[in-house]
């Protein structure tokens, strides 16, 4: 059986939060060979079922550092599949289709909002101009619920997906998630790494419900650090990305 790891790390987290999380994720994935690393950036007198493994940093050393690690240690270890999660959502659908994905580098499933409607976080990689947009408007390419059929997308959310360790790792680089990026825009950076090269999935028929709360709209310190992030982003990629601009035909394309 196929071992599939799951990658959380938290700071200041409510507990009954990623309590009902690891409940609803054990649940769903009851019938595989599972592990869970929680990586605790910074000291926290949390409490955790036996079985999951913890991590404890002295300091708070960012969202991608912390899956980098668990990342390195089911790597390590033998693991083929890791799942990088958030404890804000909730799995709502049967994995089996999900997880035996083996072509792609990462899965993406269909993110909804708790009302049902689509989250719109599959979509085209931005522009500064779409980023700007974002915090005030919902972005306009993005995939719709149009077929259950697994699609080659340009983005999916960082909130939850897979990586095909196997895959991603032929790929050469030295890391998942970028280090410059302490939290927020490493996904989307890790999406671009990947761009043109038919490496990342979206399979709507695994479906999870995402409290998104969107924290940097209501923290100032959340926000400097977003701003941050999307800064190293733009100077990696560019205030104008031709592949950015490029990706909405594909999101038109698979309409």
């Amino acid at each position: 059986m196929t071992k599939i790891g799951l990658s959380l790390v938290l700071f200041n987290e409510p507990q009954i939060r990623y309590t009902l999380f690891i409940e609803n994720f054990k649940k769903k994935f009851k019938n595989h060979n599972v592990k869970i690393l929680v990586f605790l950036n910074s000291k926290h007198n949390y409490k955790f079922p036996n079985d999951v493994l913890v991590f404890q940093s002295l300091k708070n050393i960012g969202y991608g550092k912390g899956h980098n690690h668990n990342y390195e240690w089911f790597k390590d270890n033998g693991y083929k599949k890791v799942i990088i999660s958030n404890t804000d959502l909730k799995i709502n659908s049967s994995p089996e289709k999900f997880i035996i994905i083996d072509e792609a580098a990462l899965i993406g499933p269909l993110v909804k909002n708790e009302d049902g409607s689509n989250q719109r976080v599959t979509r085209a990689l931005p522009t500064l101009a779409d980023k700007i947009k974002s915090f005030f408007l919902k972005y306009p390419y993005y995939v719709k619920e149009s077929s259950s059929n697994i699609k080659m997308v340009p983005h999916i959310s960082g909130c939850f997906f897979l990586v095909n360790v196997s895959v991603y790792n032929k790929l050469g680089f030295h890391w998942l998630f970028d280090p410059v990026f302490f939290m927020y825009e490493e996904d989307t950076d890790l999406c671009r790494r990947l761009y043109g090269k038919n490496l990342i999935l979206h399979d709507p028929s695994m479906i999870v419900t995402h409290n998104y709360e969107k924290g940097s709209s209501s923290s100032i310190k959340l926000l400097l650090i977003h701003l941050k992030s999307i800064f190293h982003y733009f100077k990696k990629w560019g205030i104008l990305d031709k592949q950015a601009i490029q990706s909405r035909k594909q999101i038109i394309n698979n309409e």
